[in-house]
């Protein structure tokens, strides 16, 4: 609790610190070659959409190159990406994961640049423009943009798009503290010599996103954002989808984490060492001690309750009344008054990132949504980091699709 109020005061004191830069671009000054990949696997639904998108990006046609792998697709995928021309089609069999279609594209890619796009992600047309300038400074080794949640229908979809808009404003402020941990699939820019360098994503691990994130900062080389180059991803319909997905994330997490846990608060690893290897960890480690002692507090109060109950019944001594239900519910204690301070800060946070994004949640709607994302949907992250974690310790793998 004491280290969520820590870090979201660090967050606005960086937000202050840094709002004339949140939106800027550096200027363009050359066009160099940019390979996007895109790798399928049984994404018809969606493909064809995508492929249109990256066709329609302002940029240079003889600087571009659109190459789409068809990872072992059984559905209509590939009879879809066939009707397109001017495209490069390769077709690879499945092999379980998706770092495996993004190296087998990448080596086949002659650009200087190499845009990673999933095939159910729709970037705008001034993508490029809006990414490329930062590549200015050769000490940039990947680029990023902001995701966002594409015409969310459901309950559930509406709040992952509000996290996804509270993502997109932390993933920047990170940017100052050169530790962006993360650089999506829904649409990231490496440089190519780069990626040769680190060798490529990592084809055991399931987040390669973060993965190949940590090899680019652990090498020292720079992670940016651009906050105006923005894409459009569909997310998880349903609870079970959602569900499996963080699974998926939190055990590529901890991969991730295990692997480079031998920079963690090493110097001459810059930011990575000291500050984005311990924030994962201790992030962890505070999370399920914070949730645990959440249970203790609320099996304490459950069960004092209890008693005083079971003794006013058994021996009508002890009077119960609504007062007596009020102290166990409030439990007047300093949790509670830090629990209150970080809901108040939380609910700054959310607005302060729909105004700074430019994104909006209309009406009662709008608000009904917030207050549900507040008081129940984060309250899940804990378990799921609990059950995630049982799942990976136990060995038993866990497949990316």
């Amino acid at each position: 609790m004491f280290v969520s109020l820590y870090f979201t005061v660090m967050f606005f004191i960086l937000f202050f610190e840094n709002k004339e830069l949140i939106q800027k671009i550096p200027k363009l000054v050359r066009y160099p070659f940019v390979s996007i990949i895109v790798p399928a696997y049984n994404e018809e639904k969606t493909v064809g959409k995508t492929i249109q998108n990256l066709k329609n990006l302002i940029y240079p046609k003889n600087k571009l190159e659109i190459i789409v792998v068809n990872d072992g697709s059984t559905d209509n995928t590939g009879n879809i990406i066939k009707k397109f021309k001017g495209i490069k089609i390769f077709e690879k069999s499945n092999q379980g994961r998706k770092a495996f279609a993004l190296n087998f594209g990448i080596k086949k890619a002659k650009g200087e640049i190499i845009t990673c796009i999933d095939a159910d992600s729709f970037p705008k047309s001034d993508s490029l423009l809006k990414t490329i300038p930062f590549f200015n400074d050769t000490s940039v080794g990947a680029v990023t943009t902001s995701v966002i949640v594409k015409e969310p229908k459901k309950l559930i979809q509406k709040l992952q798009y509000l996290e996804y808009v509270m993502i997109v404003w932390s993933r920047k402020l990170l940017e100052f503290l050169d530790g962006i941990y993360v650089t999506p699939g829904t649409m990231s820019l490496y440089r190519k010599s780069i990626l040769e360098e680190i060798g490529y994503f990592d084809e055991k691990n399931i987040t390669e996103d973060i993965e190949v994130a940590w090899k680019i900062l652990r090498k020292g080389y720079k992670i940016r954002m651009s906050m105006p180059a923005k894409v459009y991803t569909n997310v998880p319909s349903s609870f079970n989808k959602w569900w499996n997905q963080r699974i998926r994330w939190n055990i590529g997490g901890f991969q991730t984490s295990i692997k480079h846990i031998d920079a963690v608060f090493k110097s001459r690893f810059k930011s990575f060492g000291m500050f984005v290897v311990p924030f994962f960890v201790i992030s962890y480690v505070i999370s399920i001690l914070g949730f645990g002692l959440f249970l203790y507090i609320l099996g304490q109060g459950v069960y004092n309750y209890s008693n005083i109950l079971i003794k006013s019944f058994i021996y009508k001594s002890v009077p119960v009344n609504i007062s007596t239900f009020t102290d166990f519910i409030m439990l007047p204690n300093v949790f509670t008054i830090f629990g209150f301070g970080i809901f108040i800060l939380s609910l700054l946070w959310v607005l302060t990132s729909l105004k700074v994004t430019g994104m909006k949640l209309n009406g009662l709607k709008g608000i009904y949504t917030i207050l549900i994302y507040l008081t129940l949907y984060i309250t899940i992250f804990p378990i799921i980091l609990l059950y995630s974690s049982f799942k990976f310790f136990r060995g038993k793998g866990y497949k990316w699709r």
